[in-house]
């Protein structure tokens, strides 16, 4: 955590927040939602969110384009990775 210093009384004019989502392991969640046809997410950057947003809509076209030739990047990401039925 870091701590701002203020002069005294100063005072913060606005506050902004947002959520960081995150998975147990680290890594995003990027590919098919396990057992829904045709649904894919995209989700579980931390703080890095935007910066991968296009790296990420990239494996997401991959994934709609070539359903059946995926490469091992897609695989470490893929959701179904905590989905074991």
């Amino acid at each position: 955590k870091r701590r701002v210093r203020t002069g005294g009384d100063a005072k913060f004019s606005h506050v902004w927040s947002g959520v960081y989502c995150g998975t147990a392991d680290g890594k995003p969640l990027i590919g098919p939602v396990p057992h829904r046809a045709n649904q894919y997410m995209m989700t579980g950057f931390g703080y890095y969110d935007s910066s991968n947003a296009i790296l990420g809509s990239m494996l997401i076209k991959d994934y709609i384009k070539h359903k059946d030739a995926i490469g091992t990047g897609h695989k470490i990401l893929n959701p179904g990775r905590f989905f074991h039925v």
